[in-house]
């Protein structure tokens, strides 16, 4: 049975749970943010990983400690005991691989790290047979514990030796990239301090195996500082380094964002401001592309599309028939029948628009929706022939307002078609698979309501 355990080293280990509890939780909390984009400028996936290994085993091994200080039960202490060096080994492990993703090294020796990866994780098992610790009460400090069993020290040797050659590991990179950077980042300051401390703090409890009366209010308490000392440590920088550079990608974006929002509306008001020419010249189809617009725009409004798809639909709406600036005024308004020849000229007129709109980049997509929207499902329409589904979701909408619109028009050769009339054409060509019949339907739904431009 353990003696009357002091309040203070209960209180430091149930500190030390908690703040282990909170580390695990930040950690976790930035491993999902971390997919994020603006997230992974901050952090390196792996980087984040490994601290969260590493404060798994640390949390596992205080919260042993913490049971066996407040425990009356041998078994119950001999159990807890064998999970604190599992927690160990765990951070162990974690602290192999943390130094080549915090110090960004590109050469290390990978065998020799998967070697001594292998040794902590075999030596793992060992940890619940009595060759390590002895089902017989040995007083450690406050408590009782197992005995160690004959390869005890052994083992123990072997996690101490590892995790001393990490830290002069950890100190060989930190100086090579000292020298070829002349600084250290936030990280990497942190990893050191934090290795240090843990270094210290396990010394300290090497020393007090042999020299029981050194630093008694350390007493079962100074491996689990260490390791929660050592995620403390990291916690606070890293949560430093997130406040800071979240902050600056956050302000950086804005201005980003800003900036690309003012260069794409005056990209589009130069657009608007072509297709308005475009119509002056065009003299039966003017105000044509707005009011497909409109169209557009209440058609995907009662399919219930989301705003993004909406924006698209408008700029495409508007611009759709850019392209006729590359045909012939003569044949764009020539009052009769147009030849085969003057036909495929206005053909063309879709091809044109997308090489127009491609040209700037951010308006590519709008581009593709620009060039297919005299697409057919049953495939007969231009420029490449397109069916079904290969047919863009935007085009489509766009077709069915482009040819509600041009029948509704008064032209040339004859006079605006009555809604009745536009829709019973539409409703025939829906069923020769020209248009979208669901699209169509909804632009039915629509039309009493609708309040167009001239």
């Amino acid at each position: 049975m353990n003696q009357m355990v002091p309040f203070a080293p209960i209180f430091i280990n149930v500190l030390c749970i908690v703040l282990s509890f909170l580390n695990a939780c930040f950690l976790g909390y930035i491993w999902f943010e971390n997919r994020k984009s603006q997230i992974q400028e901050i952090y390196q996936k792996k980087e984040i990983q490994n601290y969260i290994e590493f404060s798994a085993g640390a949390f596992i091994y205080v919260f042993a400690q913490a049971v066996i200080l407040i425990s009356n039960s041998f078994p119950v202490n001999l159990l807890f005991h064998r999970i604190q060096h599992v927690g160990l080994a765990l951070g162990v492990i974690a602290f192999i691989r943390l130094p080549r993703h915090i110090f960004g090294i590109e050469k290390e020796n990978r065998v020799l790290k998967a070697i001594l990866i292998g040794i902590v994780m075999a030596m793992t098992p060992v940890f619940f047979t009595d060759w390590f610790l002895l089902p017989t009460e040995h007083q450690l400090g406050w408590v009782i514990q197992g005995k160690p069993g004959p390869v005890y020290w052994i083992l123990i040797g072997i996690l101490m030796g590892v995790f001393v050659y990490n830290i002069i590991r950890t100190l060989i990179f930190a100086i090579a990239k000292y020298a070829q950077d002349k600084h250290f980042r936030m990280n990497e300051k942190s990893f050191i301090a934090g290795s240090l401390f843990l270094l210290v703090m396990n010394i300290i409890a090497i020393i007090k195996l042999n020299v029981p009366d050194t630093l008694p209010f350390l007493e079962n308490s100074s491996t689990s500082i260490g390791l929660s000392g050592f995620s403390l440590i990291i916690t606070v920088i890293l949560t430093y380094r997130y406040g800071l550079t979240f902050k600056s990608l956050s302000q950086k974006q804005e201005e980003l964002l800003h900036v690309r929002e003012h260069v794409e509306k005056e990209y589009e008001d130069i657009l608007s401001t072509i297709v308005e020419i475009l119509e002056k010249d065009d003299l039966y189809t003017a105000g044509h592309s707005r009011r497909v617009m409109q169209i557009s725009m209440e058609i995907a409004k009662k399919m219930e599309l989301n705003n993004s798809i909406i924006d698209k639909i408008q700029i495409t709406g508007i611009l759709h028939d850019i392209g006729k600036l590359g045909v012939s005024k003569l044949v764009l308004n020539k009052p009769g029948k147009l030849t085969d020849d003057e036909f495929l000229q206005i053909k063309r007129h879709s091809e044109l628009g997308f090489d127009i709109v491609s040209t700037y980049k951010p308006l590519y997509e709008i581009a593709t929706y620009v060039k297919a929207h005299h697409e057919k499902l049953n495939g007969e329409g231009y420029p490449d022939r397109l069916v079904d589904e290969k047919i863009p979701g935007i085009a489509k909408i766009i077709a069915v307002a482009d040819v509600y619109d041009a029948l509704s028009s008064k032209r040339p050769y004859r006079e605006a078609l009555s809604q009745e009339k536009c829709l019973q054409i539409m409703d025939q060509m829906a069923g020769n698979r020209e248009i979208e019949k669901n699209i169509l339907a909804k632009l039915a739904k629509i039309i009493p309501y609708l309040k167009l431009e001239d």
